[in-house]
């Protein structure tokens, strides 16, 4: 397993260094099963066309990146699915799958298998099922999930289980993480809650108050790994290592930096990622950017624990340089529960 990290290590230092592509996040549509209390899409009607998701690929290819991730909405509502993902692993693509997993079955977890797909990312909520169904709106919805990941379990496959931390289910942490740790799935926690893509920003009544955030944070970097930098460090690095080697392309077929960061740089439907990759000036802009240009991150108190997201900056803030609030609000958390170290 060290060796396998170290090998990978050694890869995405390749890709920082050569400024060369290595991920392209293809969002398959916006349409899903489920109807999460939190989910950012304002709406979901849109979809890409088998045949521009071919392109994508192709250009992908090209370019020489290595991963492709396919989420949504919910990948297994298209028909088409297992083609596109036939078609990637055959241009060589690692595939990485972003999905709910309700809709799986034996037949289609064995199919899975057989293409040897690098991970599938799922979520869960709780392994209380009244919690996890509220949240999703869709009853029955936790009993497929824990269903499915006992599949996923059996035929081998990489599972990610990831939990959005919200008021309904920040205390069901530490018993999602033993059920993970007990199972064999790697877990995840994410305590930012994001507004809709449109501006709306109903899902942030979910969030956690500050004295919620408080109770969690602390068990939440544990489990992500996270590490807070000095403050010299900090403002001399990217603001974002990942929009450096990737590409994002949403169900309305904009090419987005990332998928948190909705600044068309153009369309598949009429431009090529490998143009946009190789010649537009703003991903140039966005992908050198540092802490030490954002103005008020020089002066900040929080900046030695703030992981700032340029996304989140753009949709929340008015602006992908400016103060990221959302990551203000855990940085401060971190202050409060670690000192100012």
């Amino acid at each position: 397993m060290h060796n396998f990290v170290d090998s990978m290590g050694t890869v995405l230092e390749h890709y920082h260094l050569s400024n060369n592509l290595y991920s392209i996040t293809i969002e398959l549509l916006s349409h899903c099963n489920w109807d999460c209390l939190y989910c950012y899409f304002p709406e979901r009607v849109d979809i890409l066309p088998y045949n521009i998701v071919i392109e994508v690929l192709n250009d992908a290819r090209k370019l020489g990146a290595y991963e492709v991730v396919f989420t949504g909405g919910e990948i297994f509502t298209r028909d088409d699915i297992f083609l596109i993902i036939e078609y990637a692993r055959n241009l060589g693509f690692s595939v990485v799958l972003m999905t709910n997993i309700s809709l799986l079955s034996d037949e289609t977890i064995k199919k899975l298998s057989e293409l040897s797909i690098s991970s599938v990312s799922c979520s869960l909520f709780s392994i209380d099922s009244h919690i996890h169904n509220t949240i999703t709106q869709r009853k029955g919805s936790h009993e497929a999930v824990m269903r499915n990941l006992t599949l996923l379990r059996a035929s081998g496959i990489n599972t990610i289980v990831k939990m959005t931390v919200l008021k309904l289910n920040y205390k069901e942490i530490s018993a999602l993480q033993s059920f993970c740790i007990n199972n064999g799935y790697i877990f995840k926690v994410d305590v930012a809650v994001f507004s809709k893509l449109d501006g709306n920003r109903h899902p942030h009544t979910l969030s956690l108050s500050n004295d919620e955030l408080d109770s969690v944070i602390e068990e939440c970097d544990n489990i992500n790994g996270y590490e807070y930098y000095p403050e010299r460090d900090r403002l001399e690095a990217f603001v974002c290592g990942q929009m450096r080697i990737a590409l994002s392309i949403n169900p309305k077929g904009d090419i987005n930096p990332c998928n948190r960061m909705p600044f068309a740089l153009g369309n598949v439907f009429s431009d090529s990622i490998c143009d946009v990759w190789k010649k537009s000036q703003m991903l140039k802009k966005f992908t050198n950017a540092k802490y030490k240009d954002c103005t008020k991150c020089t002066s900040c108190s929080c900046i030695k624990f703030c992981v700032r997201c340029p996304g989140n900056a753009f949709v929340e803030d008015d602006g992908y340089d400016n103060c990221s609030t959302l990551s203000e609000k855990i940085a401060k958390s971190r202050i409060r529960v670690y000192g100012n170290k």
